[in-house]
């Protein structure tokens, strides 16, 4: 499937968002149906590209759990089978994606049965996490395929010197470079609950996370 480039936001008064959000959220970036729409085609791409092999579809968790149970939804209507697990990536060295990368859940695979993997994400900003995450995956799991899809991907100038360190095979939106909430993605752990993906307002960023009921 093309990938689908998604430009700059519109306020979207239409879009309706918890009213402890106010203020907060610069505009829309993505709508709900737009992400149905794209997660049905990518779901279509992957049943196209792996036949009738039974792939690991690894949830990382928390961010992509939204996007996870939708692209589930999707390739059981394509009548795909698959089996699932979730994980989760954490890396160290302050706020900083530059440390080493932890990995907790990993299944334990039955390695005299190859399993190809597909690793579910929510965002590729940087791409640092995925390119250390990669390798222990296949040191750890040796699948015989190992791909990786996610539902955003940042888009960096050239002279910005931020190109992704890592690339997924299947990407739902390429995004401009703001910093965005909702379907999953959080800041400090709020709006995962919304059902769109919205640019956060600078007030926004600058609460840090306090909302207030």
């Amino acid at each position: 499937a093309p990938l689908l480039q998604s430009d700059d936001n519109t306020v979207g008064h239409e879009f309706i968002f918890p009213s402890c959000y106010k203020g907060h959220l610069k505009g829309i970036l993505i709508p709900h149906k737009d992400i149905v729409e794209r997660t049905i085609e990518l779901a279509k791409t992957i049943r196209n590209d792996f036949g009738n092999t039974r792939p690991l579809l690894l949830c990382v968790l928390k961010g992509a759990s939204t996007f996870f149970h939708l692209l589930l939804s999707c390739l059981q209507e394509e009548k795909f089978s698959f089996t699932y697990e979730f994980i989760r990536a954490k890396s160290y060295e302050g706020t900083s994606s530059t440390g080493t990368v932890s990995i907790t859940g990993l299944p334990m695979l039955n390695t005299q049965n190859k399993t190809s993997v597909i690793v579910i994400e929510d965002i590729i900003d940087t791409g640092i996490t995925l390119s250390k995450m990669i390798p222990l995956l296949q040191e750890q799991l040796s699948p015989e395929r190992l791909e990786v899809c996610s539902l955003l991907e940042k888009r960096h100038t050239a002279s910005s010197a931020m190109a992704p360190a890592y690339r997924a095979q299947y990407v739902g939106f390429s995004i401009p470079n703001e910093f965005v909430v909702g379907f999953g993605l959080d800041f400090e752990e709020q709006y995962r609950d919304l059902g769109d993906v919205w640019v956060m307002s600078e007030y926004g960023i600058s609460q840090g996370g306090k909302v207030d009921f």
